[in-house]
């Protein structure tokens, strides 16, 4: 009975761990397994899937977080993907690049069929139209950066690492937007500790200490790591109880090498660690804003340029107004310990909800030339005269 648990948490783990698609002999087993059992065995099986099921969703989770948070502090031109065409050698791009860019990034991820990203879209458009239309919205010069306040979680959990990876690199490396943590920044040793995959080791193994984590996960320039938990693992011991679920073709076979003296109580599998689990998986879904600035180096003219690349859908919406929120509300909030979903920041101000995240403008003033040429400013004004911006 204790062998065939063992057989069952492998092929459980291999087909909830995988971050691709789960390899085909774990999936035919779990199959074949339900359908075999008897009906007295079905709630233990059952256990041990939802137990492992949610090990194996924080995991994920982590390597999320993981790969958001070495975007953000560590990206440079030379990260990115082949989708997009060769980037010079510097962290500038002239207007032309931008513009070719934001096209192929907008044409790739703003189709029908991604409707879930449209709310991100929106925002984006929006910051591009406040930041060039917020004199004639009334809420300023025209002369402040416009700052777009986001939670992490737009980034995580819209499109997948695929879209995670162009998203942080259009707005960071190409638009040049600055970036500042404005509520609940994570440490960045609870970021990148892999906690659920140093669970799985313990287990086997429970008087052993756990190795320490050494680096940050790889990300390669597929812009997801090759083997996601080949560069989690990587502990300074060389036993190989800590290297699990690697994604290459022979991960079933050393997921059951690993596995095989994993014990399981009638009970189900962790319970020991529920609080553990409960907790971290409440501080993972903290939300964290990032107040991403609008660049100082693009003018209007190039704005506007920019905004007629989004497609009808994105473009026809209503377009943002302001509105005044209550900081004091947001004060109490923290004071009761609720978790406030806008930061106090974005509150002591007149912000605009569009899309996803919040508006406002900011205090840091744009580079000079930044309204235009006269000519420029002439059409913008005829423009705005008859309704067609």
């Amino acid at each position: 009975m204790m062998k065939q648990r063992s057989v069952d948490i492998t092929h459980c783990v291999a087909f909830y761990f995988t971050t691709s698609i789960p390899p085909q002999e774990s999936t035919a087993y779990i199959t074949y397994a339900l359908s075999a059992l008897p009906p007295a065995q079905h709630a233990v099986f059952a256990r041990i899937q939802a137990s492992i099921r949610s090990l194996a969703h924080i995991y994920h989770f982590q390597i999320r977080k993981a790969l958001f948070n070495k975007l953000i502090h560590e990206t440079s031109t030379s990260d990115f993907r082949p989708t997009f065409s060769e980037t010079p050698s510097q962290n500038v791009f002239n207007v032309t690049e931008r513009r070719a860019r934001l096209s192929m990034f907008i044409s790739t991820w703003c189709g029908k069929e991604k409707s879930e990203l449209f709310p991100f879209f929106h925002g984006l458009y929006g910051v591009l139209y406040i930041q060039s239309q917020s004199s004639r919205m009334g809420v300023d010069d025209g002369e402040h950066q416009v700052v777009w306040e986001i939670d992490d979680a737009v980034f995580q959990e819209s499109g997948g690492s695929a879209f995670m990876y162009d998203a942080i690199l259009i707005l960071k490396n190409v638009l040049n937007f600055d970036i500042h943590t404005t509520y609940n920044d994570i440490e960045d040793q609870d970021i990148y500790r892999p906690i659920i995959i140093q669970w799985l080791p313990r287990i086997t193994h429970p008087s052993q200490p756990l190795a320490p984590f050494s680096h940050l996960p790889d990300v390669t320039g597929q812009g997801v790591p090759s083997h996601p938990m080949n560069s989690l693992c990587n502990h300074s011991s060389p036993s190989t109880d800590n290297q699990l679920l690697f994604e290459d073709p022979h991960a079933p076979e050393m997921i059951k090498l690993n596995c095989q003296h994993v014990f399981i109580d009638s009970a189900g599998i962790y319970t020991s660690n529920d609080g553990e689990l409960a907790v971290l998986e409440t501080k993972l879904n903290k939300p964290c804003f990032r107040s991403w600035e609008f660049p100082s180096a693009i003018g209007n003219e190039e704005i506007l340029d920019l905004m007629s690349l989004f497609p009808r859908v994105i473009s026809q919406k209503p377009k943002p107004h302001f509105v005044q929120l209550d900081p004091e509300a947001i004060a109490d909030q923290q004071y009761h310990g609720h978790t406030p979903n806008i930061s106090y920041q974005a509150a002591s101000q007149k912000v605009a909800i569009f899309g996803t995240g919040r508006i406002w403008v900011g205090l840091n003033k744009r580079s000079a030339g930044w309204k235009g040429s006269w000519w420029f400013r002439f059409k913008h004004w005829w423009c705005w005269l008859f309704g067609l911006v």
